[in-house]
C-alpha cells in the first residue's frame, strides 16, 4: 500500500493506480527486491573488473539470447 514519494514517476496518464496487496505478497516483492540489489552491485563489480563501458541485465539478456540462437537452439 503506497509508496515513497518520488520513487515511481506514476502512469503513463498520469494518475495513480494502486494494488492493495496482502502480507505475503508484500514480503515476496521485498525479497525480490533485496536480492536484485545484491545482483545490482555484483553487476557493477564485473563491469569494473573487465573494464567495461557499460552493462545492463538487459543487455545480458539480450547477448545471451544471441548465443543460444547461435548455437542452433530457438
Amino acid at each position: 500500500p503506497g509508496r515513497p514519494e518520488g520513487t515511481w514517476p506514476g502512469t503513463k496518464n498520469g494518475r495513480d493506480h494502486r494494488v492493495w496487496l496482502s502480507e505475503p505478497a508484500r514480503e515476496l516483492i521485498e525479497s525480490h527486491l533485496a536480492a536484485r540489489q545484491r545482483g545490482g552491485k555484483l553487476l557493477r563489480a564485473l563491469v569494473a573488473e573487465l573494464e567495461l563501458e557499460h552493462a545492463t541485465p538487459h543487455d545480458l539478456r539480450r547477448t545471451c539470447l544471441t548465443w543460444i540462437t547461435r548455437l542452433g537452439f530457438g
